[in-house]
């Protein structure tokens, strides 16, 4: 399948649409009226650094760069994902997450996000409760 244009903003190394295998594209008329054009953006974390407890309002696809990105979901689990792996980041305030690099060597990202029209790409939220204890995994 082509990469539509409006996607093609994004890393062409050598010409070649690599993260297409991992970014799930779909057309917007299957999004309704509300869904604007998606966005793709390039995110860099430093080592020590960490994007902070957020949610999306719509989905987000993810391929990693480099590095290895750390994850606390909304449950509890904590996902580590290295250069090559993509992941999913789903709708809304039950998804709530926070990445990490625990590395030495810069995170680098490529996200493609599902905004709907008139809303950020992300809502920052409080630390949850349970994670304070910085275990980062639920006690249940």
């Amino acid at each position: 399948m082509p990469v539509p244009d409006s996607f093609s903003a994004g890393f062409r190394p050598s010409g070649v649409w690599f993260a297409a295998p991992c970014l799930a594209w779909s057309d917007s008329a299957d999004q309704g009226a509300e869904t604007a054009m998606p966005v793709v953006r390039t995110i860099t974390l430093d080592p020590g650094d960490s994007t902070g407890w957020h949610y999306h309002p719509g989905r987000v696809d993810v391929v990693v760069l480099a590095g290895t990105l750390t994850r606390t979901l909304h449950d509890g689990r904590v996902e580590v994902s290295q250069a090559g792996d993509c992941l999913v980041e789903h709708a809304g305030p039950l998804h709530v997450h926070v990445g990490h690099n625990h590395g030495t060597v810069p995170v680098v990202l490529v996200a493609r996000y599902e905004a709907p029209a008139g809303r950020p790409l992300a809502v920052p939220v409080p630390v949850p409760g349970w994670s304070r204890s910085g275990a980062g995994h639920r006690a249940d």
